[in-house]
C-alpha cells in the first residue's frame, strides 16, 4: 500500500512538473513573436559585423543603427542588400543588388525563395 502512494506522489510531481515548462516554454516562445512583430525598418544594409561587446553578436547596419540578428539570418545576408520588415510581420523581404529577391521567416530562420 505504502509503494502505491509512493508512486503516485512522483507521478503527480512528474505532471506538474511537465506543466510548468509547458508554461514556460509556450510563454516564452510567444513572447519572441510578439517582440519580432514589433519590429519594423526597412533600408539598404550598411554594414554587416559580429559586435564582440555584446553577448548577442550578430548585427547590421541600417541607416546608421545596429540591429541584434540571428546568426542563421547573418549567414544569408550581404553589406548592399535592400530589407523590408514591415511591423506586424515575422518575415524580411530581401532584395539583393543583382536584383534577386527572397523572404526570410524570422520565427523559423529559414529563407524562403
Amino acid at each position: 500500500m505504502k509503494r502505491v502512494g509512493i508512486a503516485w506522489n512522483i507521478l503527480v510531481g512528474v505532471i506538474i512538473v511537465f506543466f510548468i515548462i509547458r508554461i514556460i516554454r509556450g510563454s516564452s516562445e510567444s513572447i519572441l513573436i510578439k517582440n519580432i512583430e514589433r519590429q519594423s525598418f526597412e533600408g539598404i544594409i550598411e554594414k554587416k559585423f559580429i559586435d564582440t561587446n555584446d553577448h548577442f553578436g550578430n548585427k547590421i547596419s541600417i541607416k546608421g543603427v545596429n540591429k541584434p540578428i540571428h546568426w542563421k539570418f547573418y549567414m544569408v545576408i550581404a553589406e548592399g542588400d535592400s530589407i523590408v520588415k514591415k511591423r506586424g510581420d515575422t518575415t524580411v523581404e530581401i532584395y539583393t543588388p543583382d536584383g534577386a529577391f527572397f523572404i526570410y521567416d524570422l520565427i523559423d530562420n529559414t529563407k524562403k525563395e
